[in-house]
């Protein structure tokens, strides 16, 4: 699938996933074996992407120093900034680097249609009105995800903690999970001069090894076009946002429009 349509495909609602076989050739990869990642959150600029696992990977035990219990880490593949991967430690501030090229002997992005658009802030089909759709999906317990572009043209791809819709208007609030990103990422300005430092260092097949800060993403988003992130929690701060759109997932009883 061409970048353009497979990023479209992701703002639109479809769900993200990595699909690969760890090179066997490096001995903690043997055997060779099957694995995957969904890749719940994402920060999209133009057609270029971060795409970050929930941080909760944990290592064997078998492959850990003695004594020693594993960090909580997620992992991060990227799309247009030169092949880079990451395993993303926040608690420990540690940040491991490489190329998805020289980890894997094969990688594979793949999309699923699996959620369905329940509002949309631009109005093109009425959705910035009507929320009969977002109601029937609260009130039968489906999980959603919003797609989010913030004022600087960026787009995020979050799931979603809470939705609260009014019962007796169309007002709705809309709380994210929390995504926790090594720092150099959601630094638009000076990304693409780090990820050359980065790239620089790197001596391929190992892992290059560096600490970050860690940055808290998260958004509190309103019906009426506002929202704020987790830096703005403890000032007054409101934004505006470009577009929002919210996805309940699809069950199995459902078909995706146009299915």
């Amino acid at each position: 699938m061409e970048t353009e349509k497979m990023v479209r495909s992701i703002v639109e609602g479809y769900s993200l996933s990595s699909v690969m076989i760890p090179d066997p050739k490096l001995p903690s990869n043997q055997p060779a074996h099957d694995e995957t990642y969904a890749l719940d959150f994402l920060m999209i600029k133009e057609n270029r992407f971060f795409a970050m696992s929930h941080p909760h990977h944990r290592g064997f035990r078998d492959r850990l120093p003695e004594n020693h219990n594993s960090s909580l880490s997620s992992f991060i593949y990227s799309l247009g900034y030169k092949d880079i991967m990451a395993n993303w430690s926040p608690g420990v501030s540690e940040l491991r680097f490489n190329k998805i090229s020289a980890r894997y002997s094969s990688f594979e992005w793949r999309l699923k249609n699996d959620h369905r658009l329940v509002w949309d802030s631009t109005g093109e089909s009425g959705l910035n009105r009507d929320v009969t759709l977002l109601r029937k999906s609260i009130l039968n317990g489906e999980r959603f995800k919003v797609s989010i572009q913030d004022e600087d043209g960026v787009w995020y791809v979050m799931p979603v903690d809470l939705i609260n819709l009014d019962k007796e208007s169309t007002r709705f609030d809309v709380r994210t999970f929390t995504a926790y990103f090594p720092g150099l990422i959601p630094d638009h300005e000076g990304l693409d001069e780090k990820i050359e430092e980065i790239e620089s260092f790197l001596i391929e097949p190992d892992f290059y090894l560096t600490r970050s800060n860690s940055v808290p993403i998260f958004f509190a988003i309103y019906s009426d076009g506002s929202y704020y992130t987790y830096f703005d929690e403890v000032r007054e701060d409101v934004r505006a946002f470009q577009r929002v759109m919210v996805f309940s997932t699809i069950s199995d009883s459902k078909k995706a429009p146009g299915q």
